[in-house]
Parts: C-alpha cells; structure tokens; sequence
C-alpha cells in the first residue's frame, strides 16, 4: 500500500524530474555539471577558453583555470551567503544568441541569477573578454547578456571590483521582482553605486557600447529603487519611512 506520504513525495520527485527535464535539458550548450539545491539563489561559473583554438599546453591550460579559479574566487565573496556559486563544469555558449528565452526559462526554474564565462585571448598579457548573462535584468534590458573586453584577466584587483558590482544588482533585481522590497533597496542601491563606480574613470569596465548598454540598465533600475522604496515605506516602522522625494518627486538610495 503506497502511503499518503510515500504519494507527495513521488510527487516532488516528478515536480523536480520535469523541471530538470524540459526547458533545462533543451539547452542549446551543455547543462550546468553541478547546479546546485533548487531552493538557493545560484550564481553559474562556465568555463573559461582560449579563442579560436582549445589551449594546446600545459602553460595556458593553466592560465584558463587561474581565470576561472578567481572569478570563481571573487563571485563566492561577493555573494557571501546570498548565493551558491556552482563550477558548471564544460559549460560555455558558443554565441549570446545561446540565451534565449527558453535558456532563460531554465535557470528561473533553477534559481539563477548571474551567470558567467570567459575568452582568454593573448596568454602573454592576459587579455580577453568576459560574458555575464544577468538572469532577472532580462526584463529590465532584454536581452541583458553581455561580452566585455578586459586588458587583464588575472588582474586581482581590478577584476574583483568589476565582477563585484553585477552579484548585488542582479539579487535586489529579483528581490523587487519577488516583491520583497524592503530586501531589494539596499542591494539596488549597493550594485548601482558599484556599477557606476567601474563604468567611469580612466579604467573603465568594457568599451563604449557596454558602458551604454550598461547606463540603460543603470536607469530601469533606478526605476525599480524608486518602486521599492515607495512599496517599503508602506510597511509598519518601515526605515524608509524617513525618506524624502527628490525634487522630480522620485525616491533615490538613502545616503
């Protein structure tokens, strides 16, 4: 005799059996080797490749996986106990057109919010680029999938400021989509000040029409902080009750 309790869990096993089944398994690249528990927020780091050809010794093999060792590195510090930041092991998209809508449809259903890969081109100087697909942003600034150009991908410093900024932008992201507003303003607030931080000076993330690309996603997110706080401020002894409107009657990030 199959128990009532025996039946609900057959039926998660089936729940969890057709996520990983349909939208996931039609990826156009391979799946994620180690995607992570369903209830977490995850962060998915591909592989990192030489262009053009596979890395043909031992040297650059090296070098491939000292990138990804520190993107890996960086991500899991940024996103501390926010998210799950998974090796995905051979993963990586031969093209952005990859994501598409039913490549976005699968990591919704397993909870990702940033993924990420890398091209290493001169492994003399280190230069490359890096791909950043911004799961929840794809309704903000469709198709919200990114490839910058990086003088110097071993460049610790640098590239931890960089890779930083995009791990709270895409969290406040879904946390005002999931409508937990309160939980959203100050992740928007943090990722904004960081984005914009990397966007300007004479070290600037990426080229002109990233930094574009980027400033579009800059306003629907500002957007979205204004929404929030308006939506927080509603809450019983809620902190942003304080807050004042702009002059244009918009709220900005607490100072």
């Amino acid at each position: 005799m199959i128990t009532r309790q025996a039946t609900s869990c057959l039926k998660w096993v089936l729940i969890v059996s057709s996520l990983g089944s349909t939208s996931y398994a039609q990826s156009k690249f391979a799946n994620c080797a180690d995607p992570g528990p369903l209830d977490a927020y995850k962060i998915f780091v591909d592989e990192v490749r030489m262009a053009g050809n596979p890395a043909s010794n031992v040297e650059t093999q090296q070098k491939l996986q000292s990138v990804r060792n520190f993107l890996f590195t960086n991500l899991k510090v940024s996103a501390g106990e926010s998210a799950s930041v998974r090796d995905c092991g051979k993963r990586f998209p031969s093209d952005t057109s990859d994501f598409d809508q039913l490549e976005f449809d699968g990591l919704e259903n397993l909870r990702v919010v940033l993924e990420v890969w890398g091209v290493l081109e001169d492994p003399a100087r280190g230069s490359g680029t890096i791909g950043l697909a911004l799961v929840p942003a794809r309704p903000f600034a469709p198709p919200a999938v990114y490839v910058f150009p990086i003088t110097n991908l071993l460049n610790s410093l640098r590239q931890a400021k960089q890779m930083s900024a995009f791990v709270p932008l895409v969290l406040g992201i879904r946390h005002y989509q999931n409508k937990r507003y309160a939980d959203a303003v100050p992740l928007l607030c943090r990722g904004t000040q960081q984005l914009e931080a990397v966007l300007g000076g004479q070290n600037a993330l990426g080229d002109p029409a990233f930094r574009a690309r980027q400033q579009e996603l800059i306003k629907k997110v500002r957007g979205a902080t204004d929404s929030a706080i308006r939506e927080a401020r509603k809450a019983p002894s809620s902190p942003f009750a304080v807050l004042s409107p702009t002059s244009d009657g918009t709220f900005a990030c607490p100072q």
